[in-house]
């Protein structure tokens, strides 16, 4: 077992999930570049896609509670690449699209395999890396999380601004990933459950085997442990602000004054922003989680509250100007996302082996609802209020939201050390049986 699932195998496969991410999430951003042009082929508005985008996002979630429960039950290989090709084929296809029904069909099913596969690849990912390696490893899969929004964006923004239109980039986007899901697929080693638990390890790489499942009863337990309720409410508010997200550049353009390449280009600044931002978060909250646990969250909190007034100012005090406008979404961008990896991390440390595709599944669901409601939320307040007032409520959401995180640091500790406590337990009846 040793030999099979090396620190080498480890790092390759999450570079292989890395891309598949990547692109999966690509798929997310494309209609956010190509606002303005959709809806004048189609005759709808900004309320239309912000449905549209309500049902992607929320239908997602609801898939994903599924898949996280038979993430314990089935091999997670043939779940991540059916979940992968359930997303990429209606993606490719919506260049087709004869009308806005057609399209919005195929949105929907591209949801369906990006909420499919969000259970799935945390789930590894605690059973890849021990607690010292998770937030940085989550961070690095948090990081492509935002890098595939991006690049969507800017691969659909280019697109038009070279006119090429908006229907190519759904197929670009979506064509790499069949690539790269047969090399997960066939390359990858096998993933034991348990695998990277201090407590476990050495007897799953002696041969014995972890045999925790999940059944659906478990889910009233998991909403007993504090952190991933609060975890859960965090998520509904916190990602109301990312969905609204979907009005930046249409923002830029209508009300900065930008043309599209200008303002793709400053919506990939904000992307590469939050990138980095996930990246030094999930280092430093790795760090302090060594030192003691409860200044993981203690640390994404404050970041969120602060993050949020940097990225507010950009609506309200920022001129129209391209070094500061960038400058001032770089750093807010980056301060607000140094949350999202410990968010992911902190749920791994407190919840056993079996029941983290199924967290992961509830989290997804309610992260889905709070960026679902957000872009539906953001583009009817636009029609009413206008999109800078409907981005500025909006983003306020990261306030509360932060808070949140920040009591959460009153029972983060004391769950991790009961998890602990419980893999010994199980290790201790796992050398009895054997």
């Amino acid at each position: 077992m040793k030999e099979k699932f090396s620190m080498g195998a480890r790092f390759f496969l999450i570079s292989i999930m890395a891309f598949n991410i990547l692109f999966l999430t690509a798929d997310n951003n494309i209609v956010s570049a190509v606002l303005i042009e959709i809806e004048r082929e189609f005759n709808v508005n900004t309320a239309d896609i912000g449905l549209m985008s309500l049902f992607f996002t929320i239908i997602g979630g609801v898939v994903s509670i599924v898949w996280g429960y038979m993430s314990d039950k089935v091999d997670r290989k043939k779940l991540f690449a059916l979940s992968i090709l359930t997303a990429e084929i209606p993606c490719a296809l919506t260049y087709f699209s004869p009308n806005f029904t057609v399209f919005f069909i195929f949105r929907i099913l591209t949801g369906i395999g990006v909420g499919a596969a969000f259970p799935i690849v945390f789930s590894l990912i605690g059973d890849i890396f021990d607690k010292r390696g998770r937030p940085l490893a989550a961070a690095i899969l948090t990081t492509c999380w935002g890098l595939g929004g991006l690049m969507g964006a800017m691969v659909a923004g280019y697109s038009v601004g070279a006119g090429l239109g908006w229907r190519l980039p759904f197929v670009l986007i979506a064509v790499p990933n069949f690539v790269f899901i047969a090399l997960f697929y066939f390359i990858s080693p096998e993933i034991p459950k348990g695998a990277s638990e201090d407590a476990l390890k050495e007897l799953i790489a002696r041969g014995l085997r972890y045999k925790g499942i999940i059944r659906v009863r478990d889910y009233v337990r998991l909403a007993k442990i504090k952190t991933n309720l609060l975890l859960f409410i965090q998520g509904l508010a916190g990602n109301l602000p990312w969905g609204a997200l979907f009005l930046l550049i249409k923002f830029l353009e209508t009300e900065k004054g930008f043309d599209k390449n200008t303002a793709t280009t400053i919506f990939g600044i904000l992307g590469a922003g939050s990138a980095l931002g996930s990246v030094i978060g999930g280092a430093i909250g790795g760090k302090l989680f060594m030192k003691k646990p409860s200044y993981q969250p203690l640390f994404s909190g404050i970041s969120t509250i602060t993050g949020a007034f940097l990225t507010i100012s950009i609506l309200y005090f920022i001129p129209r100007d391209f070094v500061l406008v960038s400058i001032a979404g770089f750093f807010g961008a980056m301060w607000v996302s140094f949350t999202g990896a410990n968010i992911r991390s902190m749920l791994i440390s407190v919840n056993r082996p079996e029941d983290r595709g199924a967290i992961f599944s509830i989290f997804n669901l309610t992260d889905s609802v709070g960026a679902g409601v957000g872009q539906y939320f953001a583009g009817t307040l636009a029609v009413m209020i206008g999109i800078t007032h409907a981005l500025g409520v909006s983003l306020g959401f990261w306030v509360p939201c932060g808070i949140i995180i920040v009591v959460v640091a009153l029972f983060f500790g004391s769950e991790v050390a009961k998890l602990d406590k419980q893999m010994e337990e199980e290790a201790a009846k796992m050398q009895s049986s054997a």
